[in-house]
């Protein structure tokens, strides 16, 4: 018998799923009878996992839809559960799809297809600008209850601003 080679070159080992594990050379202090130890593997992924694919465009009106997405919305519209949805879906694409994926993907080009009138559009623009100007407001009103929690006397919500504004700007001027 030839003996065996005293630094060997890497070896493949196999984990019990059946992965190969490359292995180092370890020092003979270790006790290890062949001086190797398996290195950290990169995580395999098992056979038939899913390959990543780039998301498909998504429709801005019902007309540019998929037939599987028009079904996911005729499915959905009669309350047939997620799974059943899935089912059918995969059956259409012959892709395995998870609910998350599909559940997502409805809500998506539901929001999509939503029309807004130019009324609504108008509103929408109109209490934006409202709503930050009242929470403009309650900030300050905020922070000054939250001084007074804190055991501070009550300052006003304008003394508030301008004590702020000037702390930063000091702030500022010491970096």
């Amino acid at each position: 018998m030839a003996p065996e080679p005293s630094t060997p070159s890497n070896r493949k080992l196999y984990n019990e799923a059946g992965t190969p594990k490359t292995v180092k050379r370890m020092p003979k202090e270790t006790g290890v009878d062949d001086g190797l130890v398996p290195s950290p593997t990169k995580k395999v992924k098992p056979p038939g996992s899913p390959v990543k694919r780039a998301p498909k465009a998504l429709p801005t009106s019902l007309a540019q839809a998929t037939e599987e997405e028009r079904m996911m919305f005729a499915m959905r519209g009669a309350e047939k559960p997620w799974a059943e949805i899935q089912k059918k879906w995969e059956e259409m694409t012959g892709e395995r799809v998870l609910i998350t994926s599909i559940r997502a993907r409805y809500h998506k080009i539901k929001h999509n297809l939503q029309e807004w009138s130019d009324e609504d559009e108008a509103r929408l623009l109109r209490l934006e600008v409202e709503v930050e100007e009242q929470l403009k407001s309650e900030k300050w009103n905020r922070l000054a209850e939250a001084m007074i929690a804190e055991g501070s006397p009550r300052y006003s919500a304008a003394a508030l601003q301008k004590k702020l504004t000037e702390l930063k700007r000091r702030k500022s001027e010491a970096v």
